[in-house]
This record gives structure tokens, sequence and C-alpha cells, in this order.
């Protein structure tokens, strides 16, 4: 889990890259960082995608009206040295 400072280090980056729009779906304006990470798999088997290596750690955005996700790759938001998470 998150801390308060880095929930709001998350979202001054979030702001910094410019992650200010409306939600795609409502338009609502607001959004919640959630206190976790997602790590999402990617496959390179379609046939049998039970098994992946290929993960995408990233920071997951909630619209505060809807419940719309987002993810945003922590990488590139400049939260992963080295192979490990630094927020």
């Amino acid at each position: 889990m998150f801390d308060p400072a880095q929930l709001a280090r998350i979202r001054a980056r979030l702001i910094e890259k410019k992650v200010t729009g409306p939600c795609p779906r409502c338009a609502h304006p607001e959004f919640v960082v959630l206190d976790r990470v997602a790590n999402p798999s990617l496959y390179d088997d379609l046939e049998d995608p039970t098994f992946s290596s290929i993960t995408i750690p990233s920071i997951v955005t909630a619209c505060s009206r809807c419940g719309f996700l987002s993810l945003h790759a922590i990488g590139t938001l400049g939260f992963l040295v080295n192979g490990k998470i630094v927020i």
C-alpha cells in the first residue's frame, strides 16, 4: 500500500505528465489514485494465455464519479529504478 506521501508524489507526477483530462467515459474532471500497484500481464501465446513472465507494473487511477479505471506504467512515470519500484 502507498502511504500519503507516496500518493502525493504519484498525483504530482501524473499532473506533471499532463494526465489531467476528464474521464473518457463520463467527462468528470476528478480522479483518485488507488493505493496499490496493478501488474497486468502481456501474453506471447494467444493459443495458451495461462502464463506470462511479462508484466507492466502500473499505477491505477479511478474516476471519482463513474469508477472508470486507467493504468499508467510505473517505468514511464519514472518510478522504476533498476527493476525496483521507487516512489
